[in-house]
């Protein structure tokens, strides 16, 4: 009886490494050039929502609306580095966002429709937000256009961080401006999710090898 046990325990090891051997062959290289094409697109999107997203007359829910595009863009960025990277520990990282932003995109949606329903104009208070988060935008923009590595997992991380950077200090900025108390908790959840975040992406790009 042992013995059967035995041999039935082996067969599944076998079976479970034959699966993963031919799982690891079916994966292609990682691909750097497909990944920065793909990331081009992704970041010119990025811009265009977002600039496109600030002309609602209300700090609160131009906020909402820029969300929605960072969410969106995010998700791209994440199933970029599914297709193109080769580490299944940040494939997986980026299976995680997509779930999350997609979950995080359905409460903006229906935090959209309310919003839009109680607009408050505020053209002066508007015009302040907006400042403080185009500086923000460009400076993101940039830092993640200057991104460089030989390694398509590492380029994906290092860009993590600056996204996590940019979609905190938004929130910081807009924390100053929404009476809002919904997008205020929203607003300070972020900050406090993404704060924690950024260790954890830097010690992963650390440690990836080329």
């Amino acid at each position: 009886m042992k013995r059967l046990i035995l041999q039935s325990y082996m067969v599944v090891c076998l079976c479970l490494m034959l699966v993963s051997s031919l799982q690891a062959q079916e994966r292609p290289p990682e691909n750097p050039g497909a990944y920065k094409k793909q990331q081009t697109v992704i970041l010119k999107t990025m811009r265009k929502d977002m600039d496109k997203s600030s002309d609602e007359e209300d700090a609160t829910l131009d906020y909402v609306e820029q969300m929605l595009a960072y969410y969106k863009a995010g998700s791209a960025l994440a199933q970029n580095v599914m297709d193109h990277g080769d580490n299944q520990i940040i494939r997986q990282v980026g299976r995680s966002m997509r779930k999350r932003n997609a979950e995080e995109m359905k409460k903006m949606e229906e935090l959209r429709i309310k919003l839009k329903e109680q607009k408050v104009e505020d053209d002066l208070k508007e015009a302040e937000y907006l400042v403080v988060f185009k500086e923000t935008l460009e400076t993101m923009m940039e830092d993640l256009q200057k991104v460089e590595d030989e390694n398509v997992d590492r380029i994906f991380l290092l860009q993590m961080i600056c996204y996590n950077e940019g979609i905190i200090k938004m929130a910081q900025n807009i924390l100053k401006y929404t009476p809002n108390v919904e997008v205020q908790e929203i607003a300070q959840k972020i900050i406090e999710r993404h704060t924690k975040e950024i260790p954890y992406l830097q010690k992963l790009a650390r440690e990836i090898r080329i």
